[in-house]
């Protein structure tokens, strides 16, 4: 990411919400982090009992998808605490609004480990097969304990909410291709899913109906608008071609700069974003 924060402004949000002044701050390369800007913290104590470390990590969340992308890292971070032994980062706090920072941000504690997309060639590869699957395994298994079935994300009090994916416009995208000169009346909310469903089916046809909208609206889907929409349309009356699934828990991103890996247990000791 091509913003960066002044050391001042960090201090100063952690004495706010912890009255801790952070002790270092540094700003580590990591692998992967193409939608945040990462701060390495180190206070000079553990913030509170819940806590065991004194290293956390400041996340600022490029806006690509507002409050909703935060929101759900949070609501699913604290529901994988609660429900599961998988071990994901605590929430020290966070925030879905720009109003402190200029983004939206969540400070979680560091945990302990390697990025495995640094040494995953130095590990036997059936045994790190192994262990993504017994991850995989364990959320399946945690869909039972959601309040509700739902197909979606969840709030940070854990609500249903709108599932992020890769169709999902951004607000970049946006930006460069819906300008307000052209599409007044276009935002995010408007071209985005931003609710929850009842099931895959619903969430498919959902999508359907948006890709239709966008074909009718935005001036480059003209040569679309023929036999490729009534596609779409007809897919919308033959219930048999979209089946019903059962909705399963799922980490979407699992690959190795997401995984941490403890040399001393030799397995996963974290699970991140």
């Amino acid at each position: 990411m091509s913003f960066s924060l002044e050391k001042s402004k960090i201090i100063t949000l952690f004495e706010k919400h912890t009255t801790l002044t952070p002790l270092e701050i540094d700003q580590p390369r990591i692998h992967g982090a193409q939608f945040n800007l990462i701060y390495f913290i180190t206070l000079a104590v553990v913030p509170s009992t819940e806590f065991t470390s004194t290293h956390f990590f400041l996340r600022l969340s490029k806006p690509l998808h507002p409050r909703i992308k935060t929101q759900n890292e949070v609501g699913w971070l604290t529901f994988l605490r609660k429900y599961s032994n998988l071990k994901v980062p605590k929430v020290l706090f966070w925030s879905d609004s720009t109003n402190e920072l200029g983004y939206e941000y969540t400070v979680v504690e560091k945990l302990p480990g390697e990025s495995l997309c640094n040494i995953w060639e130095t590990i036997d590869p059936q045994h790190i097969v192994q262990q993504v699957v017994d991850i995989v395994l364990k959320l399946r298994v945690l869909t039972e304990d959601v309040p509700c079935n739902w197909f979606g994300g969840m709030t940070a009090d854990g609500k249903p909410s709108a599932f992020i994916e890769v169709t999902s416009y951004t607000e970049e995208h946006i930006n460069q291709y819906w300008p307000l000169s052209d599409y007044p009346n276009e935002s995010y909310e408007t071209l985005n899913l931003t609710r929850s469903f009842s099931s895959w089916k619903e969430y498919l046809e959902a999508r359907i109906q948006r890709d239709i909208y966008v074909i009718d609206t935005h001036q480059s889907c003209v040569s679309l608008r023929t036999s490729f929409r009534s596609r779409l349309q007809k897919l919308l009356t033959q219930s048999k071609v979209i089946q019903e699934n059962k909705g399963y828990i799922a980490h979407r991103d699992l690959h190795f700069a997401n995984l941490l890996w403890s040399t001393e247990t030799n397995s996963i000791s974290g699970v991140l974003d």
